[in-house]
């Protein structure tokens, strides 16, 4: 199915129907974990409107019974021609009328998705993260059990890159106070992975995707609780908080590449991430290279002075110093530097990402074309898995 062609746009989850809490009540007092007992009847549009909200609010959240959900459905559209399907609609029962086959399950089901309850309120150096743990989570949702099979990156399918995610999210919940499942006291990637992969190793591509989900919410739900207590911060307040606002960065930086990487090997599309956040990718990009950068030119190089230019929606120019990487705000004149470089900024955060080879970026270098080319050749040294 396509959620994207009915859901809510990417980079944000939908927000639940205003009863969705109570509902979710409901559903556990009446229906315990799952909704199985009711599923046919919804299907066929016989239940009433208060069990119509539980159940598409059970199946916005439970993976297990939406898999359920449209195997039954598309059974019963071969037997029966088709479920009603207005129930995805209950402002335009026309609309639902009008559906005939599969058309009418896969409303259904993105109405479902839609109601997941959305990410709770989170501080602004969060919400880069939690838009493209949205973004990626509606892409899972498209995933066929085929696509969940197929190798993607170091030979890892959707199912093991999810449980990557996971291993490497663990750093965050474990830097502001959360348990972390399985507990992995090492910081090193590789080792995460890995004791996760083991962990996991016999778990359902549901399993591990809720997992994966519901540790991020949890995430959320904690920077979100900081955010309203007024206990974060500015980024720029203290060493700790800019930390942060980094590593959540680099964790929505790499959420939306390996977002990419899924899409891609199974010929669908993952969003660009919005202009402002894209941006914030670049610049932590440019801040980590900078010191790579002077480490690798001679000696008699190092104090030169680079103008970064990148274009496209989220770009803007930086002024790499031999002590600092900023910002240039405004459109005023660029300052004199020993090195100009220029390229697209998605072309520049593929680069970074390893997702693309420097010499086939469209890039525009002036000055010592030597400094700029140092800096394109060390920008995926960035990038992990």
């Amino acid at each position: 199915m396509s959620v994207r062609k009915a859901g809510a746009g990417p980079g944000d989850l939908a927000h639940p129907h205003p009863s969705v809490h109570l509902s979710e009540a409901r559903s556990e007092a009446r229906y315990g974990q799952h909704v199985d007992d009711i599923l046919g009847a919804y299907l066929l549009g016989a239940v009433d409107p208060d069990e119509t909200i539980i159940v598409e609010t059970h199946l916005g959240r439970c993976v297990q019974c939406s898999a359920t959900a449209e195997t039954l459905g598309l059974g019963l559209v071969g037997l029966a021609g088709a479920p009603p399907a207005t129930a995805a609609f209950p402002d335009d029962p026309a609309r639902g009328a009008e559906l005939t086959g599969a058309a009418r399950m896969e409303a259904v089901m993105a109405a479902a998705l839609a109601r997941r309850p959305a990410m709770p309120p989170v501080s602004e150096i969060a919400d880069v993260y939690v838009t493209q743990v949205a973004a990626i989570d509606r892409l899972l949702a498209e995933l066929t059990a085929d696509d969940w099979a197929l190798p993607v990156v170091n030979g890892w399918n959707p199912r093991e890159l999810v449980a990557h995610l996971a291993a490497t999210d663990g750093l965050v919940a474990a830097g502001i106070g959360l348990p972390v499942d399985p507990p992995v006291r090492s910081t090193d990637l590789d080792e995460r992975t890995a004791a996760v992969h083991a962990y996991q190793h016999d778990w359902s591509a549901e399993r591990t995707w809720r997992a994966w989900h519901d540790a991020a919410s949890r995430i959320a739900e904690r920077l979100g609780q900081a955010a309203r207590s007024g206990a974060a911060p500015p980024a720029t307040a203290d060493k700790r908080t800019a930390r942060l606002y980094d590593y959540l960065t680099a964790r929505a930086f790499e959420t939306w590449i390996h977002g990419r990487d899924i899409a891609e090997r199974v010929g669908l599309a993952m969003p660009l991430p919005p202009a402002d956040h894209l941006h914030r990718m670049a610049d932590s990009a440019i801040r980590m290279l900078n010191p790579l950068l002077r480490a690798a030119l001679p000696p008699t190089s190092t104090d030169v002075t680079v103008l970064v230019t990148l274009s496209g929606a989220g770009g803007g120019r930086w002024h790499v110093t031999p002590e600092v990487a900023r910002t240039i705000p405004g459109t005023g004149d660029d300052p004199a530097v020993s090195a100009r470089l220029s390229a697209d900024i998605v072309d520049f955060c593929l680069l970074v990402a390893d997702r693309t080879r420097a010499q086939d970026v469209n890039v525009r270098l002036a000055g010592d074309t030597d400094v700029g080319w140092a800096m394109l050749g060390l920008a995926p040294s960035l990038s992990g898995a």
